[in-house]
């Protein structure tokens, strides 16, 4: 059986099973001291769109933390290392719509959904959990509801 933990930079971040070799850790954000194992990160929002000092502190990050991991992006920048890959979105949008797709962690959903269960081809048996996507925000859950 596939085992996905994804893990978001909250508190219950420090929870994922980062010790069992069983779970492929999936992560987003701020790569946090807690993350002692990654497979995956996402960065899927355009980095030239952000203030430049936190995008210069970003870039030097992700070159960082991303030298043993895929990274996958929306708007890939080759020069942040060998394991960058090209977010299917196109795929993705064509099975799921783009409704739901409100946040990187709806996109890593949907990618892990059709990665264990495809349109074609053999389905996995499969576990997704979710770690550090707790709301942050007094109002992030009324503002983000739908």
């Amino acid at each position: 059986m596939r085992k996905i933990a994804m893990v978001g930079t909250a508190g219950s971040g420090t929870e994922a099973p980062y010790d069992d070799p069983s779970y492929e850790i999936w992560g987003v954000g701020s790569r946090m001291q807690y993350v002692t194992r990654a497979d995956r990160w996402f960065e899927l929002h355009r980095l030239d769109g952000e203030p430049k000092d936190w995008t210069i502190c970003w870039r030097k990050a992700i070159k960082s933390f991303s030298k043993d991991l895929k990274l996958y992006m929306m708007y890939p920048e080759r020069d942040l290392g060998p394991n960058v890959i090209q977010y299917p979105a196109n795929e993705i949008t064509l099975r799921f719509g783009t409704y739901f797709m409100t946040s990187s962690f709806s996109w890593m959903m949907a990618l892990a959904i059709d990665e264990l269960q495809p349109v074609k081809g053999k389905k996995t048996k499969g576990e997704i959990a979710i770690y550090g996507v707790d709301m942050e925000y007094g109002t992030e859950y009324r503002e983000q509801r739908g």
